[in-house]
């Protein structure tokens, strides 16, 4: 008997080979599935890769369910000998429309991954895992708690005087504090140059130098994992620059050491920054103090150790495991 099979969004290649992660639901699998081979647990825990299935919009469509049978019949596996399915990927709404029939054939639940408690249906088998939650959690919602990969995004030690400010990527119709930003990033500019410690300061967009009157753009490609992390690794002070339900960003930012700034006093929920050292009330001259930013860095990186994926994921095979 299989006791979980996890079902990842992504392809194998993806799934073994951090540099072919270059989006959430792709970092979130490949690490998934790295903690879930390195925990020790005593159950049998099989993975899938079936991208097809999470391609289609239509999430009612007959087609996913005939896919996803497909693919285990083809690797030799009956559902009858499947206990508990977790699909790994976010907002996956078939599980509850034309994924039915496969519930039907196991005797345990379906579970799929979510942000936050997302109300799903009524039927108590099939359950969400989410990372917070919010107002009005579901029976069916269990909180594994938040999570980021912090054994890849680290500080980097840099030699130079370049103060590098890193600003969040932000969508089209969601620029909810790039005021704000502009607004301090350009009195940090003012003083840069009459600065005794620092020579130049660099201002990074997402994954490029940019000037700042030129932040805020939505056009950007992904970028590979590695690069972002190196990225973050070298980022004195980050500025949250839109609203999110889970925020990555900030985490991520946090285990690499950087100062983060919040300037909107509602981009994230008190559930993902609660007890985490993040600046509401940034002033000029404290983030142009080297010591103040270096001072940080360590106590930054260590406020987020206690999320990582092998903790997120022993959560989750000890709830799956005790219903």
């Amino acid at each position: 008997m299989i006791d979980i099979l996890v079902v990842y969004s992504c392809t194998q290649d993806t799934l073994t080979s951090l540099e072919r992660v270059n989006n959430y639901d792709d970092m979130k699998a490949y690490f998934v599935h790295r903690s879930f081979r390195k925990i020790d647990h005593n159950l049998n825990i099989q993975h899938v890769c079936i991208p097809e299935i999470f391609n289609n919009d239509d999430f009612k469509n007959p087609d996913i369910e005939y896919k996803f049978k497909k693919v285990l019949a083809d690797h030799g596996v009956s559902l009858g000998l499947i206990k508990n399915i977790l699909f790994a990927k976010l907002k996956f709404r078939a599980i509850e429309y034309s994924m039915r029939s496969v519930l039907n054939a196991i005797p345990g639940r379906m579970y799929k991954f979510e942000d936050k408690n997302i109300k799903l249906s009524n039927n108590d088998r099939i359950q969400t895992i989410g990372h917070y939650i919010d107002a009005g959690a579901t029976n069916n919602f269990f909180e594994a708690g938040l999570t980021v990969a912090h054994d890849v995004f680290e500080p980097v030690t840099t030699k130079d005087k370049v103060l590098r400010v890193h600003i969040d990527h932000n969508l089209e119709l969601r620029k909810e504090c790039f005021k704000e930003i502009k607004g301090i990033v350009s009195d940090m500019q003012s003083k840069i140059a009459s600065h005794p410690h620092w020579d130049s300061l660099e201002i990074i967009y997402h994954a490029q130098t940019e000037l700042l009157d030129n932040i805020g753009h939505h056009n950007y490609s992904n970028v590979p994992l590695p690069n972002i992390a190196k990225l973050y690794g070298k980022t004195d002070i980050a500025f949250i620059s839109h609203s999110e339900t889970l925020g990555m960003y900030h985490l991520e930012q946090l285990s690499a050491g950087s100062t983060v700034c919040m300037l909107g006093p509602k981009l994230l929920k008190k559930e993902v920054i609660d007890g985490l050292p993040i600046i509401k009330n940034a002033r000029t001259d404290t983030l142009l103090d080297p010591g103040y930013l270096m001072s940080r860095r360590v106590r930054n990186r260590r406020s987020v150790e206690k999320f990582s994926f092998d903790n997120y994921v022993k959560r989750i095979v000890k709830f799956i495991s005790n219903r």
